[in-house]
Formats: C-alpha cells, sequence, structure tokens
C-alpha cells in the first residue's frame, strides 16, 4: 500500500487517527481493534505518534490492543508529558496570578487552555510553552513582571522583528519554561486587524 500525503493511508495513520480524540465512538473503538489485530508496524506507529505529538492519546486508547514494549513506551511518554504539562500549566497560572496582582489584564491561550476546552485533559494534548495575550498597551509592565519572575528574553532578535510579529519568547531559566507574551494573535504584515484587544 503506497503512503503518501494526500494518497492512500497505511495502517498505522489510520490507527493514529483513529486515536486522535479525546473519547473513541464505537465506529472508531472498533476501527482501532480491527487495524491493530490486521498486522501494524509497532516501530512506525511509535514514530508517527512522536512526530505528530500523539503519543498521550495512543496510549489512552490502545487499551492492551498494541504489544507489551509498545505499551511500556507508550505509558513512559504519555508520563512525560502529563509531568511537563502539569508543570507548564502551574506555571501559567502562576504568571497570570502576578499579571492581576500588578493590575494587567492578561488571557492564556493555546497551549494547557485549548488541551482543557478541546479534550477536557490537559495531560493529552503535548505542548511545550505558554501563550499569554496582554493589552499592547502594557507589554512594558508585563515583561517587568515576568522579569521580577525570572523570565529573560529567550532570543537574539532585534526590537523590530518583535514588535511586527506582536510576540516575544521569555524563558525562565531556573527551569526551563518558557513563555510567549502576545500583545496580538497575528503579524503586523496580515492585512485586517485581529481583534486581540477586544479578546
Amino acid at each position: 500500500m503506497e503512503r503518501r500525503y494526500g494518497g492512500n493511508r497505511g495502517p498505522e495513520e489510520t490507527l493514529l487517527l483513529c486515536c486522535a480524540r479525546s473519547e473513541l465512538g464505537s465506529r472508531h473503538a472498533n476501527e482501532l481493534v480491527r487495524l491493530a489485530q490486521a498486522g501494524v508496524d509497532w516501530d512506525r506507529l511509535l514514530l508517527l505518534a512522536a512526530n505528530h505529538g500523539l503519543s498521550a492519546f495512543l496510549f489512552a486508547h490502545l487499551n492492551g490492543h498494541a504489544p507489551g514494549p509498545v505499551t511500556s513506551e507508550l505509558r513512559s511518554r504519555a508520563h512525560r508529558v502529563a509531568m511537563v504539562n502539569l508543570r507548564l500549566t502551574a506555571e501559567m497560572l502562576r504568571v497570570v496570578a502576578a499579571f492581576q496582582a500588578e493590575g494587567l489584564s492578561a488571557l492564556p491561550f493555546k497551549g494547557p487552555v485549548l488541551a482543557a476546552t478541546l479534550y477536557g485533559d490537559r495531560a493529552l494534548r503535548e505542548f511545550s510553552d505558554v501563550d499569554v495575550l496582554v493589552h499592547g498597551k502594557d507589554v512594558a509592565r508585563a515583561l517587568a513582571v515576568l522579569g521580577e519572575l525570572g523570565y529573560e528574553d529567550g532570543g537574539e532578535v532585534d526590537q523590530e522583528f518583535w514588535e511586527c510579529g506582536r510576540q516575544r519568547p521569555m524563558m525562565r531559566k531556573s527551569t526551563g519554561a518558557v513563555l510567549d507574551l502576545h500583545w496580538g494573535l497575528m503579524p503586523k504584515v496580515f492585512a485586517r486587524d485581529t481583534g486581540a484587544e477586544g479578546l
């Protein structure tokens, strides 16, 4: 069977797509069992799951339909994802509380917020940073608060780039936590205003 994007999917891609949801309906559950029993290249499936950030989903849904070593590997990956996600969620809450204490409006989005909204479980969706949106007028104050929390600039890029992109990556050196401070949802090069202030 040919495996390419836009072409026929192999059993590994189909199985991964079945698992890429918070809950399996009966149709997807039956398809998952059928594919697992029909023969799957488990090494390829593990690689695909890692590449697409779906290892935790795969672990949650395979439920004994995979060989022991595959289940052990997925369990280990799912635990790592859960630990990182919990750490970043706690960091997001800490930052938002610090902003609020300074009278700054802050709206976390993507990362843990998206995971909880879409799946009801922050441990399923992999994310590697926290994104927080503030008003454009509050950027300097927000950066000062982040500095007090131990954050430093996360990259060597000039001020013009930050202004055009309307975001600035920050890193907390003591923990390695990365936070992207946004004051717009899209770069200025887009013709239409995103309405970020209204959010």
